[in-house]
């Protein structure tokens, strides 16, 4: 690993606020990794559950992650990033805990789990963008690319390896103890993100306080000015419409049923993670002159997880096809990200990141309410298709764009 890590990513890590940013996202990954494939298989698990059941659980999370989500943008920028996402992850500890203590006394239920997931998302809302903005605030701004790629980094080994162990814990302990695993991570990142709360430095304007309306409408006029991120939005939109879908609703299914159950998914899950973090490493040692462009590009390898799994092909093949949907997702997440933060002024990057995260937010819901109806109709695999032709179309959106397509890096 050690050859690995380049000079700026050393210089990155030795920043101390910026180690304890990581130690958090160590823990709470590792939950991340489990959660998916646990609630998943809880709510499955369920006396008549079925497609639309996840759909409802899931959909509960991401309607109300749209609901609040600019919100959120403009809390961030207002009261302190680290104080928000502090308070929310450890917030988000004590709800997933209460869902977990359904599950594993028996007392579970649909609603119940939709009540939860709807909270949950509404705590997302709000720890999305503050996220986004934290690690400018703590590193300059020439290293901000190897900060994202430690990010990435971090993300992805302990996603993996929590997912590589979800199918394990999920089969030997239940799915309830899974999700209380992902409650303990959140609580432990939320007090290191906490302890950060000094490194916020919230806007002193002078003059009265705007409203909350004018605010978003400022954060709007950044966003909409950049042409670029328009585009990338419009594409980023409609794969999380089908990736959302896939994840949450007919992957787990078409594992259930054609793949061999919860073990084969955490696999095939674990195969996502470890591609990102290729992707991660990748990113953080080459810098192509178009970065976008090549990002989109590269994100077309997406649909060969879709398609592996839509075929029942051997899980060695899915994981492969796994592992390259994550080389592609967190390369292209990797040069986003860094083009935003190096080119949108910082008291305004939580509000801009809001709208980045709301197309997403308001696509994911959607992508649920038709999933789980179409699992149940036509069945798994047909949707594991749609999924992957849908895929392709979503790359093809943004690379339409001029505006995109010859957007120069930022970063030396």
């Amino acid at each position: 690993m050690a050859a690995l890590v380049n000079d700026q990513m050393r210089a990155a890590w030795a920043i101390p606020q910026f180690r304890r940013l990581m130690y958090s996202r160590l823990v709470s990954n590792i939950g991340n990794g489990i959660s998916p494939v646990a609630l998943a298989f809880g709510v499955l698990g369920l006396k008549g559950a079925n497609g639309t059941s996840l759909t409802i659980v899931n959909g509960s999370l991401m309607v109300s992650l749209a609901l609040f989500m600019l919100v959120g943008g403009v809390a961030a920028d207002r009261f302190g990033r680290c104080r928000l996402v502090g308070a929310s992850d450890i917030i988000g500890g004590c709800v997933a805990a209460v869902s977990a203590v359904l599950l594993i006394t028996g007392h579970a239920s649909v609603p119940f789990l939709a009540v939860n997931a709807f909270l949950f998302g509404a705590l997302n809302a709000v720890w999305l963008p503050a996220f986004r903005g934290i690690t400018p605030q703590l590193v300059p701004a020439d290293l901000l690319q190897s900060a994202n790629s430690w990010n990435g980094v971090f993300a992805n080994v302990f996603m993996m390896l929590g997912a590589g162990f979800a199918g394990l814990i999920v089969t030997l302990l239940g799915a309830g103890w899974g999700v209380m695993i992902d409650a303990v991570s959140f609580l432990v990142a939320g007090l290191l993100v906490w302890s950060l709360r000094s490194t916020d430095a919230p806007n002193r304007r002078n003059g009265p306080e705007p409203s909350l309306i004018g605010e978003m409408r400022e954060g709007w006029n950044e966003f909409s000015s950049r042409r670029w991120l328009v585009a990338g939005l419009a594409g980023t939109g409609l794969y999380w419409m089908v990736l959302m879908g896939f994840l949450n609703v007919a992957g787990p299914v078409q594992a259930k049923l054609r793949l061999g159950g919860a073990n084969a998914w955490g696999m095939s899950v674990f195969g996502w993670g470890l591609g990102g973090l290729i992707g991660v490493l990748i990113a953080a040692r080459v810098r192509p002159r178009r970065p976008l462009r090549t990002s989109w590009v590269l994100m077309s390898m997406c649909s060969l997880w879709f398609f592996s799994t839509a075929a029942a092909m051997p899980l060695l093949i899915v994981m492969m096809g796994a592992v390259a949907a994550g080389i592609a997702n967190d390369f292209m997440f990797q040069f986003s990200l860094t083009e935003m933060q190096t080119r949108v002024p910082g008291e305004l990057l939580s509000r801009v990141g809001s709208y980045t995260e709301f197309a997403p937010s308001i696509a994911a819901p959607i992508g649920l309410a038709l999933t789980g109806p179409l699992v149940d109709s036509v069945g798994a695999t047909e949707v594991c298709v749609a999924v992957g032709v849908l895929s392709l179309v979503a790359c093809a959106v943004p690379l339409s764009f001029r505006s995109l397509r010859n957007l120069e890096r930022s970063t030396p």
